[in-house]
């Protein structure tokens, strides 16, 4: 793994590293030092219940429900044992499947789809470029009029507020502000809860 300054002093992992990358070294390490067998998959289940406590410990000390100790953890303490928990079950994981990557992916969009809260969201760029080459009734004047005055634009930009700085004129700055009122209608997902989501 390579490892960049992280601005404490400490080295730490380099943000290229894929996070899959880093859990299968993990598995590597645990493997190495403890072996393969059907006892050391029961242990790493076990340890995923560990953290799930220690979860528990640190939201009653930083909510200060036992009155006997107070408020004894913050809720940056709560935040780096539900981090322990993903963590210990990426790792817990790759004992139960050859692609732990995929199968992850895989659930996260079933239960996505179930919960009717998957994207798929276009960027704004690509959102502008079809509505300018949509036929019409269905292309916007002002998306048409914004599309060509981006078209000018040599600098990179993918998102409305890369692009706002690069335009001229308060007119295209008017046009994009229509334009992203409309992007966000259109692509944002409907957040509310489905009544067949369970």
């Amino acid at each position: 793994m390579t490892t960049t300054d992280t601005g404490t002093g400490f080295p730490g992992p380099d943000p290229a590293d894929d996070v899959w990358e880093q859990i299968a070294r993990q598995v590597a390490w645990l493997d190495h030092h403890n072996g393969h067998g059907d006892n050391e998959t029961a242990m790493r289940l076990l340890k995923l219940g560990e953290e799930v406590g220690e979860t528990m410990q640190a939201y009653i000390g930083a909510t200060g429900q036992n009155p006997r100790k107070g408020v004894t953890h913050t809720r940056a303490d709560v935040a780096d044992e539900l981090c322990d928990v993903v963590i210990t079950a990426l790792v817990a994981l790759h004992r139960f499947t050859d692609d732990p990557a995929r199968h992850f992916t895989l659930k996260l969009t079933r239960v996505a789809d179930r919960l009717g809260v998957r994207s798929g969201r276009p960027t704004f760029r690509q959102w502008l470029t079809a509505k300018a080459a949509a036929p019409w009734p269905e292309i916007s004047l002002y998306a048409g009029r914004l599309h060509k005055a981006a078209e000018r634009i040599t600098e990179p930009w993918t998102t409305a507020d890369e692009l706002r700085p690069l335009l001229d004129g308060n007119y295209n700055r008017g046009l994009l502000d229509h334009a992203r009122t409309d992007y966000e209608a259109e692509t944002v997902p409907d957040l509310t809860f489905r009544k067949d989501a369970q």
